[in-house]
């Protein structure tokens, strides 16, 4: 190791999955294949309120290495990377892992699980084909349970993660609130909120915060440049903004951290306008420290 400590703990959001709990998934008759995770790992070294930029590089991975990644980072003052789409499958199974994660993360045992810290498993996503049914969103829930049941036996706390589709209306139902709050149980599942979904779709997150509080472990920060009418698809949007560029107001969200039950904030920064995420996310980190922070 080389450019970033060794993670302290690891937050995935949809692809690499601990081989011993891939394993105890199948045992119970939970198929892997229907909820992918990602990992991404949370690196020590800010303090309490952390901040942790997760970069979603769309096609990256041919062009930029971790090693080149984890030290752009670390040139820029980052000490705490959430990383997602980037460690290989194989890992998923319990394999060997790719030479350039080891290069990143250095050596350890065949125990995935011990190698790489884990302490968040996120998932992060639902098909649109799975949206149709509030039975389907019940059967997600169901299984999500017996998933952070296995999960927390060997240490790890599994979560959700939002959208704005959660908050459309299926059935007379919403999703978000009517299942996943509702039947999700806390001592097993933790929530991701992901504070630009939950605005586009006409949420407040405070007034979440304060109806369910104590649930929501990890924030995403992200902001958008633009208030628009609810909506709850995904495709084609493009709003996404520096935290502390847009018209989100952080400082509001953030002093109900505490009732949240925030543990790790991480900056999402999903796409960029102009194409140039380093950037923007040196842009958030500037405003959290300097602006929102203070």
């Amino acid at each position: 190791m080389k450019s970033l400590p060794v993670p302290a703990a690891l937050i995935a959001g949809g692809g690499a999955l601990p081989g011993e709990v891939a394993r105890r998934m199948t045992e119970a008759g939970i198929d892997v294949t229907v909820y992918p995770f990602t990992a991404g790992a949370v690196f020590p070294g800010l303090p309490r309120e952390r901040v942790a930029p997760l970069l979603s590089l769309p096609g990256a991975e041919g062009r930029l290495s971790l090693r080149a990644l984890a030290s752009d980072l670390a040139a820029r003052g980052i000490r705490s990377v959430g990383m997602a789409g980037l460690i290989p499958k194989t890992v998923m199974y319990g394999g060997a892992l790719d030479e350039a994660l080891k290069d990143l993360l250095g050596d350890g045992g065949n125990d995935d699980h011990a190698l790489l810290g884990v302490k968040y498993c996120v998932q992060p996503w639902v098909v649109p084909e799975a949206r149709t049914t509030i039975a389907s969103y019940q059967k997600m829930a169901a299984d999500w349970n017996q998933v952070g049941e296995i999960m927390k036996e060997v240490g790890i706390s599994f979560g959700y993660h939002n959208h704005n589709f959660e908050f459309d209306t299926v059935e007379g139902k919403v999703p978000f609130f009517d299942v996943f709050m509702a039947e999700l149980d806390p001592r097993l599942v933790i929530m991701q909120i992901d504070l630009f979904w939950a605005i586009k779709a006409g949420q407040n997150p405070v007034d979440i915060f304060n109806k369910y509080p104590g649930r929501f472990e990890l924030f995403h920060m992200k902001d958008m440049f633009t208030h628009e009418p609810p909506f709850f698809y995904t495709d084609g949007v493009e709003d996404f903004a520096p935290v502390g560029e847009g018209v989100i107001d952080f400082k509001e969200i953030l002093a109900a951290k505490e009732v949240a039950g925030m543990k790790y904030m991480i900056v999402e920064q999903d796409r960029t306008k102009d194409g140039l995420p380093f950037e923007a996310i040196q842009k958030s980190i500037t405003n959290l420290t300097t602006k929102i922070l203070v």
